[in-house]
């Protein structure tokens, strides 16, 4: 990145008006929704992978 770029993007930053933006209904059970699907995405993922973690946690032997 040039200078240039840096120093306009700073300004930007710095001379914004604030924004007029409001959350209607529909934000939380999106965020909820979005929410949910993580937390399954998560659970899927971890049982798809769970031989390897397993694997790996129980070859791990401590060394004197």
């Amino acid at each position: 990145m040039s200078a240039g770029t840096v120093v306009a993007a700073i300004g930007f930053m710095l001379w914004s008006t604030p924004a007029s933006a409001y959350l209607d209904p529909g934000e939380g059970s999106m965020l909820a929704q979005a929410m949910f699907a993580a937390t399954v995405g998560g659970f899927v993922g971890l049982r798809h992978y769970w031989r390897r973690i397993a694997g790996f946690l129980r070859s791990k032997k401590i060394r004197d």
